[in-house]
């Protein structure tokens, strides 16, 4: 992703190959962009870094800190909010809408942390996060 530097936080989703591959492929986007499960902000950075205005949205705590954190670290603003998919955006119109969902059904892998399994887990099939962001 060029100049951009993620840090890692416990408890947030490690952006893997499929988070690199986003970043590295959404088209250049100007205006007003909504991430949904903003994680670490890899995605949300990267499109302030290519100057689109960002709002990114998680319900875990320590990856709205992640967010804050990697937006700060490279020199980006990002509006960054905590909240449950579209609940802290209500009313609010955006001209593009990304995420990167969850979309595993549960394993028996045990992450040590709730927060991190809502980052990786998308419901008993793998597809309810999915169909919540869709309705």
């Amino acid at each position: 992703v060029g100049k951009i530097a993620i840090t890692n936080f416990e408890g947030v989703y490690e952006p893997a190959e499929d988070s690199w591959l986003m970043a590295n492929y959404l088209p250049e986007i100007k205006g007003h962009v909504l991430e949904i499960g903003c994680g670490t902000g890899i995605i949300s950075v990267h499109l302030a870094h290519k100057g689109a205005q960002v709002t990114a949205v998680d319900k875990n705590p320590k990856a709205v800190e992640a967010t804050r954190f990697n937006s700060m670290n490279n020199g980006v603003k990002i509006e960054v909010l905590e909240g449950d998919m579209f609940a802290p955006v209500e009313g609010r119109r955006f001209g593009t809408i990304v995420c990167n969902p969850p979309y595993l059904p549960p394993s028996d892998e045990k992450y040590g942390d709730p927060d991190l399994a809502l980052a990786v887990e998308g419901g008993p099939t793998g597809t309810e996060f999915i169909s919540r962001f869709l309705s």
